[in-house]
């Protein structure tokens, strides 16, 4: 064998194998983009599952947040629209007022609306009405009526009348101030305690 035919045999070798690789290569090209691809797809996947945990644990943070700036709220709430459970607060609360104005205070009915009068159409909420007989001076019963309105608690005046307490005798000649009376109806809104 001579040293041409040697390299033609090499290089028939090269030629083969590199034909070899490109047929190998194109054969295989289908399988290997499928394999990128589907790899591709998984990064991808991962990826995106990763960042959604992310944010999920953010906004989790954030709605954990939030609900202890809620609470607060719900505290506050509380206040204003107590359980129905709090009912003698309430009452003390209306006689704690009569005495801040110097006026007394004679708690005439409490109970719950009447049958017969339309109730709240929500059933998480009491009425619970409270009659109340204050007798005192014309400013201490104004300023005890407006208390009343005002108070910390959800109410509603329903009616109030005021008129002259009538005596025996006339005792304005002694120095004695008239003492007048207002009857006032007055409802509170109460939350309905579970259970």
């Amino acid at each position: 064998m001579s040293i041409r035919d040697k390299k033609r045999k090499e290089m028939r070798q090269r030629i083969f194998t590199s034909v070899s690789i490109v047929i190998l290569f194109s054969v295989a090209q289908p399988f290997l983009w499928g394999y990128v691809l589907s790899s591709a797809q998984n990064l991808n996947r991962v990826r995106t599952s990763d960042a959604q945990y992310i944010l999920l644990e953010e906004r989790l943070s954030e709605i954990q947040e939030s609900s202890v700036a809620q609470q607060q709220l719900f505290d506050q709430l509380s206040v204003s629209f107590p359980f129905s459970d709090s009912k003698p607060r309430l009452v003390a609360r209306l006689e704690q007022v009569g005495d801040q104005y110097g006026a007394n205070v004679d708690i005439q009915q409490i109970g719950d609306v009447e049958v017969g009068v339309e109730k709240s159409r929500d059933e998480s909420i009491e009425e619970f009405v409270v009659t109340v007989r204050v007798i005192g001076s014309p400013d201490s019963l104004f300023s005890y009526l407006d208390a009343v309105e005002h108070l910390q608690e959800l109410t509603t005046v329903e009616s109030w009348s005021i008129g002259r307490v009538t005596s025996g005798e006339s005792l304005e000649e002694f120095g004695v101030v008239p003492q007048f009376e207002l009857l006032v109806r007055i409802i509170f809104y109460l939350q309905v305690a579970d259970g």
